[in-house]
């Protein structure tokens, strides 16, 4: 049975790709192995075991003896080098034969890993590193981040993107050959449209119409266009669901200051695998993204998806990928990038207000969650494997005569 190592520096809980990929290798008859990262004591990660089960998939904490410094720049540029060190002789102790690195950050333990156990290695981008604001922002930073991909992923076996922009990207970039796209849809499931989980929890009327925002309650995310727009609409209501990420009290304050306290609700964060279910039981999803940095400008957020599988007709603004996604299945409407409160209340206003169009619209969902679900793009994330069998059989028989 191939042994598969995978390395992640961020939480695994909430991080549906990475669940999904480990579940889909398990299942595939891969013994898989998740090398998680020990959080900080007070980051609300604490009662996570140091090993846990995950559908079959051994999850173990790398310990960071420095993870209670300071979170500066310098005392974080300490942590990192710990992990890289503490990463990397855990993942050689493993002697996995395929080393999956999820992100840049931790390509470099898996490749050393990866060298020394003569194993092969996977490179999983989940954005584009380099151009994530607001790391790609600080010159210096950038330029030892890139430095490292380029002499990396010339030595990978594989890589893998999250999109077809990405993908080409760092194609041109690095001079070598376009990843795998894997994209980072949601298993397909069938919603239950009579399930009113949101209008109950919430106390929302029948008549009013629910507009969705999921995901984390930060900036840069349309949450404060989102509720500005609330100003310009009637008989509509702004649920924002997702953990607050210490920007919740500053959106409840611009509500007031708007004058739609009552028409702007925060819904608490559910499990990953609830969130297509309660996401059924609104009307509209708003999916806007500040594209600050090429990673973001390219992105497709998970969200999108999520709404979209709820078969929720959804507003975006005009990012490449996310416009191509959304005209192309023709599943909602497309508004300018800088996401203006009034450009997102005329597109509300034209959803709410032409059931014609919202219809089609919506019935349209259903051919996208037919292509477009994990269970379309794990056969590709299982092609890239069985491509690499075939290498660490014949590797290991060559171990095995010397």
């Amino acid at each position: 049975m191939t042994k598969v190592c995978m390395l992640v520096l961020h939480d695994i809980t909430y991080d549906s790709r990475v669940k999904r990929e480990a579940k889909t290798l398990s299942q595939a008859g891969y013994r898989v192995k998740i090398l998680d990262w020990e959080y900080p004591r007070g980051s609300g990660d604490g009662q996570i075991t140091q090993r846990e089960g995950l559908n079959g998939v051994e999850v173990s904490r790398v310990r960071i003896l420095t993870r209670d410094l300071p979170k500066n720049s310098f005392f974080r540029g300490i942590k990192y080098l710990e992990y890289i060190g503490s990463a990397c002789l855990q993942a050689v102790r493993e002697r996995a034969d395929v080393y999956h690195a999820h992100d840049l950050n931790t390509l470099l333990p898996a490749l050393i890993a990866a060298r020394i156990n003569k194993a092969k290695i996977v490179y999983d981008s989940h954005e584009l590193w380099i151009e994530l604001y607001p790391r790609c922002a600080v010159a210096w930073q950038k330029r030892v981040w890139q430095t490292l991909e380029r002499w990396c992923i010339k030595r990978v076996d594989r890589v893998i993107g999250i999109n077809a922009s990405i993908a080409a990207y760092m194609a041109q970039l690095y001079d070598v050959p376009t990843p795998t796209v894997v994209r980072n849809c949601c298993e397909y499931v069938e919603v239950e449209k009579g399930e009113n989980l949101l209008r109950e929890t919430l106390h929302i009327e029948n008549g009013t119409k629910i507009v969705l925002f999921i995901g984390g309650i930060t900036a840069n995310k349309g949450i404060e266009e989102g509720i500005k727009a609330m100003g310009h609409i009637d008989n509509c209501v702004f649920v924002i669901m997702g953990f607050d990420h210490g920007f919740r009290e500053q959106f409840r304050q611009l509500a007031r200051d708007v004058g739609v306290e009552n028409r702007v609700k925060f819904a608490p964060p559910v499990p990953p695998d609830q969130v297509v279910r309660w996401a059924a039981s609104a009307d509209i999803g708003l999916v806007c993204i500040r594209g600050k940095g090429l990673s973001y400008y390219y992105s497709v957020a998970q969200k999108l998806w999520e709404c979209l599988m709820a078969e929720l007709p959804v507003v975006v603004n005009d990012l490449p990928e996310m416009r191509q996604l959304v005209e192309h299945y023709q599943v909602g409407l497309v508004i300018e990038q800088e996401m203006r409160p009034e450009a997102i209340a005329a597109a509300i206003r034209k959803l709410i207000g032409e059931e014609r169009l919202y219809r089609r619209l919506q019935k349209n969902t259903q051919r996208l969650k037919r292509e477009c679900n994990w269970e379309n793009e794990a056969a590709k994330l299982l092609e890239v494997y069985r491509g690499l069998d075939q290498q660490v059989q014949q590797l290991k028989e060559r171990i095995e005569k010397h």
